[in-house]
């Protein structure tokens, strides 16, 4: 299997550049993206390769609300989301966004996150992408079967 693939949503130079150190390290591969106005450029070119997206909040251009907001509109593939933010009350209100059928709005974390509750979230996420895709390409094979 390839390598899972984390984009990274962050308008922090250093907060990009260490997790993507810390998540390559890890065996991940790692796109990074300073705003969500570029994350959405990426997610538009790539979504078949993503299988997760980390997102701050406060950003300039787009921020991470808008960005999960406007995700669903665009993705035709499941994809788990993680919040990291050093607001806790943002956090909150962002969790309430809710989830639809392609954005699977997984956890919430503050900033600086601790990197086991880290690592177990993104692996959990992950997970979580690859078997949504896996049901939906299911149920396509069984309706396509059914109409042939």
């Amino acid at each position: 299997m390839t390598k899972p693939t984390i984009l990274l949503v962050d308008d922090t130079p250093s907060i990009l550049k260490a997790l993507d150190e810390i998540l390559t390290a890890e065996n991940y591969r790692v796109l990074t993206s300073p705003d969500g106005l570029n994350a959405m450029t990426i997610l538009k070119q790539h979504q078949d390769d993503i299988h997760l997206v980390i997102t701050d909040l406060k950003m300039p251009k787009m921020d991470g609300h808008e960005l999960i907001q406007r995700m669903p509109t665009f993705l035709h593939t499941p994809m788990a989301v993680i919040i990291l933010s050093g607001f806790y009350k943002v956090t909150n209100e962002a969790l309430k966004l809710g989830t639809g059928e392609h954005v699977i709005l997984y956890d919430a974390l503050l900033k600086p996150p601790n990197l086991e509750e880290l690592f177990q979230s993104i692996k959990e996420a992950i997970a979580l992408t690859i078997k949504r895709r896996q049901s939906i390409h299911e149920i396509d094979m069984k309706m396509y079967l059914s109409y042939n």
